[in-house]
């Protein structure tokens, strides 16, 4: 590595690591002294000449609470500036004076104050409410870098400072990027030269020429406790082995035992299928005798309706029946294979004898 980038490695480990932890360290001692002292802020600029020879412009002033009632003149004492005195006086926010009279009145405690440089007094009266501390140290020339962070060229220049570093860092992670891919390559390249000169000396050395091994005839016998547990292991398998193995031979029962009852519920449904043919044509025979008006007819005309009426209905039933029980074929077929399934018995007895009477009808 470069001088370059040792350097650019030590900045960015300076600016990522020591200055967040000054930062927090900052942070961490501001509201410590806030609580610790009872007061905010703990610690406030000088930013006239107003308290001159005690301090000067630029001093960091620090503060602990107080009791107002506590006070006697003579104590230095920062004070909040009433808004309408900023605004026509041009003054901070804060000063710190010295009391120079106290006033008791229906209100509660006023506060009189002067810069000891000042030749007259505040133009403000200040009351209890706005007394934020007593003076209790200061560190001459301590309050220029907060002066300066609450300036607006500050705030300017730390942008720019803010961007420049950032750069600065991007630019360096990218250089590092760049480096560690020409580390790889050239360690790439090493390795690939490695395994050429070693494929070459295996080349030279030929692999066939080696002698073999000696050949061990006794071995001793190894202590492995695990042969145990690797027994019982297998012997359970075996076990698990078995019952799934029965486990398929009742299945494969089960399915027989379901095709022989789809092949006999495949004939039911061939023979519902010859009996709705049968009370079709007899319905188709018998129609025209349907249409003679109820009056005409006699008895046993009527009592022929009354049958056909029913069949009509039984046909119906089995009509819808029929298609329930193909539908639940099909559904069962689409799991099953097709077994062969064998012809229909001839109609005999009062069915056959329809039919022949239908056919001699026609």
């Amino acid at each position: 590595m470069s001088g370059l980038s040792k350097l650019r490695t030590a900045v960015a480990s300076t600016v990522w690591y020591v200055l967040p932890a000054v930062a927090v360290s900052i942070v961490v001692l501001y509201f410590g002294a806030a609580v610790a002292w009872h007061v905010y802020p703990p610690a406030v600029p000088v930013q006239g000449t107003s308290m001159r020879p005690l301090l000067h412009a630029g001093d960091l002033v620090f503060l602990k609470g107080v009791d107002p009632k506590t006070l006697h003149k003579g104590d230095v004492i920062a004070v909040q500036v009433p808004k309408d005195a900023q605004d026509k006086y041009q003054l901070p926010s804060s000063v710190v004076h010295r009391i120079t009279a106290i006033k008791k009145t229906d209100q509660g405690l006023f506060f009189a104050t002067k810069g000891d440089s000042n030749p007259g007094a505040d133009v403000f009266e200040t009351p209890a409410a706005g007394v934020v501390g007593k003076l209790s140290g200061h560190i001459p020339g301590g309050g220029y870098p907060v002066l300066f962070l609450k300036s607006h060229q500050a705030k300017i220049l730390l942008i720019i400072v803010g961007v420049i570093l950032f750069l600065y860092l991007l630019l360096g992670w990218m250089d590092e990027g760049r480096r560690q891919d020409r580390d790889s390559d050239e360690l790439e390249v090493d390795l690939l030269d490695e395994v050429r000169d070693l494929r070459q000396e295996l080349r030279t050395v030929g692999l066939g020429q080696r002698a073999p091994p000696p050949l061990v005839t006794a071995y001793p016998t190894p202590v492995m406790p695990e042969l145990d547990v690797l027994a019982s292991q297998v012997a359970t398998a075996n076990e698990r082995g078995e019952q799934t193995s029965q486990a398929l031979d009742r299945l494969a029962e089960s399915v027989s035992e379901y095709a022989l009852h789809l092949q006999s519920h495949t004939a039911v449904m061939k023979n519902l299928a010859a009996v709705t043919a049968d009370l079709h044509q007899v319905t188709s025979d018998l129609g025209p005798r349907l249409q003679t008006p109820p009056l005409l007819a006699d008895p046993a005309e009527a009592a022929m309706q009354a049958r056909l009426a029913e069949a009509e209905d039984a046909i119906r039933r089995l009509t819808e029946e029929n298609q329930q029980l193909r539908l639940l074929v099909v559904q069962q077929r689409s799991y099953e294979p097709a077994t062969p399934v064998p012809a229909p018995a001839a109609p005999t007895g009062g069915r056959a004898a329809r039919r022949r009477k239908g056919k001699h009808r026609k």
